[in-house]
């Protein structure tokens, strides 16, 4: 796997479950290119549970084509009223051109160069029983967060919305 992270470091120092995570992400644009997407199409990119605001779409009288912006969503844990973060950075919109500049990857992680859109979306994560969740953090990139302490009474966290990592993060119900 070629390129490098926004650090400089090259991809093919990452732990193989990264290189596959970014490898899938970067390679979800070949569908675009193949379809004949043009440098001002507008691009929206965003992991499967990250739902941008619809109203945010109606009128792009505020897009600047030479800039990429951010979603914040309000991000949720567990149940759809578990909310747990009101400033998520989440979908990331531009255009084509800005995207080839880049990568679906690197622009995911250049926050401190995106315009912020305030109350765009939701993201929820872990959601479903406690047999759900153990899956999850058995299957996807973060594998290093599948131990015991993070794992260990699953059925409670879910129950009492207590942070999946044992972070001191404030889950609340809305």
């Amino acid at each position: 796997m070629g390129g490098n992270d926004l650090n400089g470091t090259p991809y093919r120092e990452y732990p193989i479950r990264f290189q596959r995570a970014i490898f899938n992400r970067d390679s979800s644009i070949y569908g675009a290119v193949k379809f004949g997407i043009n440098e001002d199409d507008i691009i929206l990119t965003s992991d499967a549970d990250e739902i941008i605001n619809p109203l945010v779409l109606e009128d792009l009288s505020w897009f600047d084509p030479n800039n990429h912006y951010v979603c914040l969503q309000k991000a949720f844990y567990y149940k759809l009223n578990y909310l747990y973060q009101d400033d998520w950075m989440g979908t990331r919109i531009c255009t084509f051109k800005t995207l080839s500049n880049y990568s679906v990857d690197l622009l995911r992680n250049m926050h401190k160069d995106a315009y912020r859109i305030e109350q765009a979306g939701w993201h929820w994560s872990f959601f479903g029983d406690a047999d759900n969740f153990r899956l999850k953090l058995a299957s996807y990139e973060h594998t290093e967060n599948n131990i015991e302490s993070n794992t260990a009474n699953a059925e409670r966290k879910i129950e009492d919305g207590i942070d999946p990592f044992g972070r001191s993060i404030q889950i609340k119900t809305i």
